[in-house]
């Protein structure tokens, strides 16, 4: 399986994947300057007032744990899969995952996971526990979720990274509404469309036989 690859490749099962690319080789002013100005008024204040700390680990084994507690708990309010633990340790131990958190009064509120290889940093989750909360709270972490972006966007970009993928965008055809608003929060960060291909080939006689029955059932 191949993942945003940039071309379709041949003789596999190709599907497209829309996301949102922001070229970190720009200079800082510039890149702030492309955030929406709503948006950079939310980082300003959140750094500024809210009293949050951003912080980031390249080696994070040691915050796995608490990672996936949270995590897993943010699934349970959203109704989403927990996460694979296996998928990712070995993406840690690879070297290949950076996690980032916004810490305030101490603990915790809010996490981003990241893949990271070949210059590109690609967001795989993205968690906060918002229910209960009232409405100064949410906007507190909605701040805060934007203040982390901002955050983890200097912190790649000093690290050499050439490239912030926010990890996924739902052309509007799908209609879904909830995906629609996660569209648009991605949206505000500058980032540009690009449309690349995640691909499934057959590397071996069964997997031919397999890939060849899935395609006959359309599958």
């Amino acid at each position: 399986m191949c993942r945003q690859r940039s071309e379709a490749m041949p003789s596999a099962c190709c599907e497209p994947f829309h996301t949102l690319l922001v070229d970190l080789t720009r200079p800082q002013d510039a890149l702030l300057a492309a955030i929406h100005k709503d948006s950079r008024y939310e980082i300003r204040r959140a750094g500024k007032s809210d009293e949050v700390m951003a912080e980031h680990s390249h080696q994070p084994a040691e915050l796995l744990e608490a990672f996936q507690a949270f995590y897993n708990a943010f699934a349970r309010q959203k109704s989403l899969p927990r996460l694979d633990p296996a998928s990712l340790e070995r993406s840690c131990r690879a070297g290949h995952l950076v996690l980032s958190r916004i810490v305030r009064e101490g603990e915790p509120i809010l996490w981003h996971a990241y893949y990271c290889a070949l210059g590109r940093a690609r967001l795989l989750y993205s968690a906060s526990l918002f229910r209960d909360l009232d409405s100064g709270q949410r906007n507190l972490i909605g701040r805060a979720n934007r203040y982390l972006h901002w955050r983890d966007m200097l912190d790649f970009k000093a690290a050499g990274f050439h490239t912030y993928d926010l990890g996924g965008w739902s052309p509007p055809e799908s209609g879904d509404a909830e995906k629609l608003r996660i569209n648009q929060f991605k949206e505000e960060f500058g980032g540009q469309l690009a449309v690349e291909f995640n691909c499934v080939y057959p590397a071996s006689l069964k997997g031919r036989i397999a890939y060849t029955a899935k395609r006959l059932l359309g599958r």
